[in-house]
Order: C-alpha cells, then structure tokens, then sequence
C-alpha cells in the first residue's frame, strides 16, 4: 500500500516538471503576440499622425526566453493576411515597443489592421498574433476638415436624412471651451467638459466618435449644446462621415443651414457654475 505522503511527493515532482518544462494547453514554444498597442491605445481611434509607433507583447510557454526577430504586417483587409500597407520583413531586433510605422503613406478616417509574429533565441518562429485595428483622424487640417466654426447661440441643432442604413459613422467634434454633443437624443460618448484645455489660438483639440449605431436610414438629428469653459465666448465644430450600405458616402458639416438658438443656460463659469 501506498502511503498519502508518497501520494504527495509524486504530484509535487509532476507539477515541478510540468512547470519547467513550459507546459501549455496551446502547445509548447513562442505563442503568438498579446497586448497588442498602436500609439500606446488598444484600438486607437483618431489618430492624428501618419507615422504611429506600435508595441506587444512576446508569449512563451518556456522561461528565460526572449524576442531576437519580429515581422510586423498592417492592411487595409481586417483579416491582414499580407501587409498590403507595410510588411516589415523579418526585423532582427528585441524591441517590443516604440516600433515606428515605415509603410504606405496613410489616408485620413480610415480603419488599418495589424499584426505580429516574432521568433525566439533558437529562431523558432511563433504564430501571427490575432489582427488589431487603428483609425485615422483627419489628418491634413487644411483640406480634410472642411467644416465651420459655429459661434452663434449656444444650443444647435440639424435634421438630415439618410438614403440607405449606416455601415461606418465616425463623428470628428470640438468646441470652445466645452461642448455636449447628441445624436437622435443619446449622449455621444462618456467624457464629460471636452475638449481637454489648451492654450486655444495655438491648437484646439478634437475628438473622434464610432456613431454608426446612433443613426439610421431615414430621419437623423444631431443636437449639441456649447459652454465657454476656459474659452472667452463659446464655438463648436463638427464633422460627420457616413458609409452606406449602398455604397454611398455622404458627409455633413457644422455650417450656416444650422438652426441655433439661446438655450436654457444662459450663463456658464469654470468656478460659478451654470445660471
């Protein structure tokens, strides 16, 4: 008969073994890339430069073991299966961050997805990670936003149709100092006094919104309501893009057609608060 404690030391001795040896239910060796960053976000959206810096994470079953060559891939395909945008080749380098984008030039509002595989110290070579995905901003400010300040009433509003159903909608929005923005009456986003303050006449900021479940074929409107903040009167700016699903682009804009009127707060403070 067997003792309890021989029990004991031979499930000790196993686990010790399973554990040095880098025991994994998804096999043994380098496993594909985790954690997967663009500009330091997980599925950045917005980004304002053409030249993004991407990082990850190397797993392995085996300890002790470190990243001696990548191959990173970004597409315009959200399967990515070659880097129709830039394929890296294999890179011999340990870097797992700071990797500078070097590929095609990129197009503002427009979706990119990525990938990586790296090898290890016996140049075993792991699996490419799953694809993960960054979107562009409006990236020449000079011919890509085409809207217009709106300085008038602080409480806007503008009904528009769409001809078919929304496949893509992104939203691009700033105001001074704050703004709330509404689409078809949800809130749009969770931030609360956007934009971020900033010394204005140099650079305002903007922020871009995924609004493609707010609007449907048919009626829309959009509502926003403007507060001074840090800003010496109030502005508000916005710039929306749909894709349709009968291949349709249509583009609306902050601009004259507006309706604005004086709303119910008819004075606003940093430090008094709202009247």
């Amino acid at each position: 008969m067997v003792s309890p404690e021989k029990y004991l030391i031979c499930a000790v001795v196993c686990f010790l073994v399973i554990s040095q040896s880098g025991f994994s239910t998804t096999g043994f060796g380098p496993q594909p890339p985790t954690d997967l960053r663009c500009q330091y976000v997980k599925r950045p959206m917005g980004l304002d430069t053409k030249e993004p810096v991407f990082s990850w994470i190397p797993e392995h079953t085996e300890r002790g073991q470190v990243q001696t060559a990548y191959r990173l891939l970004v597409s315009t395909n959200p399967v990515c299966a070659e880097g129709d945008m830039w394929d890296s080749g294999q890179v011999k380098s340990e870097r797992t961050a700071f990797i500078r984008y070097e590929g095609k030039v990129l197009e503002s509002n427009t979706s990119y997805y990525w990938k990586i595989k790296y090898w290890d110290k016996e140049e075993t070579e792991s699996d490419f990670s799953a694809a993960a995905c960054f979107e562009t901003g409006l990236l020449d400010i000079e011919e890509d936003w085409i809207a217009n300040w709106i300085t008038k009433h602080n409480q806007l509003r503008r009904e528009f149709e769409l001809e078919a159903s929304p496949v893509r909608a992104r939203a691009f929005v700033s105001g001074l100092g704050y703004y709330e923005l509404r689409l078809n009456g949800t809130k749009v986003g969770e931030n609360v006094l956007d934009p971020g303050w900033t010394t204005y006449d140099k650079r305002v900021l903007y922020t871009a919104y995924d609004v493609t479940g707010l609007l449907k074929k048919g009626k829309n409107a959009i509502g926003a309501v403007m507060g001074r903040g840090w800003y010496k009167s109030q502005a508000f700016i916005f710039q929306l893009h749909v894709e349709l699903d009968n291949g349709e682009e249509t583009v609306l804009v902050s601009d004259e057609t507006w309706t604005s009127k004086a709303g119910p707060i008819i004075s606003d403070s940093i430090y008094d608060g709202e009247s």
